[in-house]
């Protein structure tokens, strides 16, 4: 559990959004509480500021669709450390295993 202050952004309306927002929902109670803001799809100027204003970007894909981790080397460029999952030729393994991070994925 985290007792430190914390607020999860949640960037992207893919098909799982409504059951994240289920989850958030049965976790956190109704409403949302305003640690977990869901987003859905932001234009790039609206994205870009979201990632100025991250400590962490987490992307969740679970398939080789984010062409390459684009979001990814965003956020790093930004001097903000990102994780991802190892997906096979997905080109964004590479984030999802940071030599510093014991993290099994």
């Amino acid at each position: 559990m985290v007792h430190a202050p914390w607020e999860l952004i949640v960037v992207g309306d893919g098909p799982k959004r409504l059951y994240f927002e289920s989850v958030a929902i049965r976790l956190f109670g109704f409403p949302i509480t305003s640690n977990i803001v869901f987003r859905g799809r932001l234009s790039e100027s609206d994205k870009l500021s979201e990632l100025g204003l991250a400590d962490l970007l987490i992307l969740p894909s679970e398939t080789s669709n984010e062409a390459f981790g684009i979001v990814q080397l965003e956020a790093m460029a930004s001097g903000i450390p990102s994780l991802a999952f190892h997906i096979e030729r997905s080109g964004m393994g590479w984030v999802g295993k940071p030599p510093d991070l014991d993290w099994e994925q």
